[in-house]
């Protein structure tokens, strides 16, 4: 019956996102997540789920609880950091622009966030990176850069780099136009993505680095952090990955030059 109910919910809140956030398209997982406890429920139910086979499904179900929960330990200690006082340039990463252009509302928190450390920092610049996605009828880019001077900031402060399509981008592509990768920088994004960005930041060579968190409607909060928790168990395989291809194809160069 908890299973049954657990499903449901998550089902109700998936088409919550779906409804809220417009179409966003991580409703599906919500769905996915709710059916997977729905089906356990009835299997359960008619005795499926029993011996060998239940101890399976519990093992995987506290494993996926526990790296969820170990991820939200990261995102949560993250976001108690404090910035550097002394940065030389904000990267502020992109998010959403809704159909009629404006910013979305992650993107308006994290321009809200920016404009409130540069208006306090006169000598910091910024660097707003985003690019145009399929939907979005101008870049992440251009948005900002017209949200964060309706917020005061003169526009010779702002730069754009506009070809970003992911995270890992947005950071690549701004590190490129720093004058140097060792000046101390702040990336501005939405509180629970800052643990994830500062870690690429740090494995891209981004020394000096800290985190400006901006904040994220209550409603949301669940489905952003749930998100971020996969994106970060993706982003540690893929990592280990290709750790593991670089030491076998080096081991495997070596070993040839060898026998040679």
């Amino acid at each position: 019956m908890v299973l049954l109910v657990i499903g449901i919910l998550m089902g109700i809140y998936g088409t919550v996102i779906l409804i809220g956030e417009k179409g966003n398209r991580f409703s599906i997982a919500w769905y996915l997540t709710g059916g997977f406890f729905f089906v356990s429920s009835v299997l359960l139910k008619h005795g499926v789920l029993r011996g060998g086979l239940l101890a399976v499904w519990i093992a995987a179900v506290c494993a996926y609880t526990a790296m969820l929960a170990v991820n939200c330990m990261h995102i949560l200690h993250a976001c108690m950091s404090d910035p550097d006082e002394n940065c030389r340039e904000l990267l502020v990463l992109g998010a959403r622009v809704m159909p009629h252009g404006g910013p979305s509302n992650a993107l308006r928190y994290r321009c809200r966030s920016a404009a409130d450390y540069l208006k306090e920092h006169s000598d910091c610049g910024c660097i707003v990176s985003g690019g145009k996605g399929v939907d979005e009828p101008c870049s992440e880019a251009e948005c900002m850069q017209r949200v964060l001077m309706e917020m005061g900031i003169d526009r010779n402060r702002i730069r754009l780099e506009d070809k970003s399509r992911s995270t890992i981008e947005n950071l690549r592509y701004s590190k490129q136009m720093l004058d140097s990768p060792d000046e101390s920088i702040a990336v501005v994004t939405s509180s629970y993505h800052l643990y994830r960005s500062l870690r690429i930041a740090r494995r891209m060579g981004m020394k000096n680095v800290s985190g400006i968190g901006a904040k994220t409607k209550v409603l949301y909060l669940p489905s952003a952090l749930y998100r971020e928790c996969l994106s970060i168990a993706m982003d540690s395989v893929i990592e280990k990955f290709r750790r593991w291809k670089m030491s076998y194809t080096y081991a495997h160069r070596g070993g040839s030059d060898d026998d040679a």
